[in-house]
């Protein structure tokens, strides 16, 4: 059973302990933790008695909120609470902890999960702080991590992308026109229709964001391309894309970001241009 007390203490000694909480208490954060450990701490016994199956608990929900109140709290507390340093480490090891309550098999899809929320929550909140992005990074490390660990067992658990079309030289040409529009490195680009083991970290043209957001819209909307183990294209883009959210989407969702690209003044032009280099695929 996951304890706050338990987690500091790994780390601080009970006097140290007092001070962390006095500081949390001060931020009306204390009871925010304290409710989320008792959530994850139910929601664990519920699966390890099998009395839940784990795609019906939506933990994501609980340690997304976890995180993004975390954010908050550091980002309003930086300059005036004495102990800021360990109150930071201590949170991250409780994420660690709550993800680490579950069993190997379902880590993963519950850090997926949870790396989506972060997202769509840190858009709505307008959280572009450094906070966030240790938290994000801290998450995605750890998507690795748990990848490399489930990839013997099962392989096919990370989102990729699957070319729908029958004709194989149509794949051929798509790449190579990945190449012509200087989106990113072609042959980087195709292991995401393989089967990747853990988050490819491929490097797109970062110069000319809005256009490579258009490219995959186009691309979206030909219905050429299908996703395998996720609910959406962006999602496997968010995944292995390097840089995709502050970069591609600017730190805003897939449809918000997909609705600002298609206002642009450039959109009518790169669409026609997009559409009839897919349409020539399928001749």
């Amino acid at each position: 059973m996951i304890t706050l007390e338990g987690i500091v203490g790994k780390e601080y000694s009970t006097y140290e302990y007092q001070v962390i909480v006095r500081d949390l208490l001060d931020k009306g954060y204390f009871t925010n933790i304290i409710k989320s450990i008792q959530l994850v701490n139910k929601k664990v016994n519920k699966v390890n008695t099998g009395k839940l199956h784990f795609a019906k608990l939506k933990m994501e929900s609980v340690i997304s909120s976890l995180l993004i109140k975390s954010c908050q709290v550091l980002e309003s507390s930086e300059r005036d609470m004495p102990n800021y340093s360990r109150v930071f480490t201590i949170l991250k090891k409780l994420y660690i902890e709550c993800v680490f309550s579950f069993p190997l098999k379902q880590r993963t899809r519950l850090l997926l999960e949870t790396q989506v929320l972060i997202n769509e929550t840190a858009f709505i909140f307008d959280f572009q702080y450094r906070f966030y992005a240790c938290f994000d990074k801290l998450n995605k490390s750890l998507i690795r991590r748990e990848s490399n660990k489930t990839s013997i067992e099962s392989p096919n658990n990370l989102p990729k992308l699957e070319w729908s079309l029958k004709n194989k030289e149509s794949f051929s040409g798509y790449l190579e026109l990945f190449s012509k529009l200087n989106i990113g490195d072609a042959s980087q680009f195709k292991l995401l229709f393989e089967n990747p083991k853990a988050p490819l970290d491929i490097q797109l043209d970062e110069t000319n964001p809005e256009f490579v957001m258009q490219f995959f819209c186009c691309l979206k909307e030909s219905g050429f391309i299908s996703v395998k183990n996720t609910r959406g294209f962006y999602q496997v883009l968010r995944t292995h894309i390097k840089n995709f959210d502050s970069v591609f989407l600017n730190n805003r969702s897939p449809q918000r970001r997909i609705d600002t690209v298609k206002n642009l003044v450039s959109w009518p032009t790169n669409k026609d241009r997009i559409d009839a280099s897919l349409r020539l695929l399928i001749k």
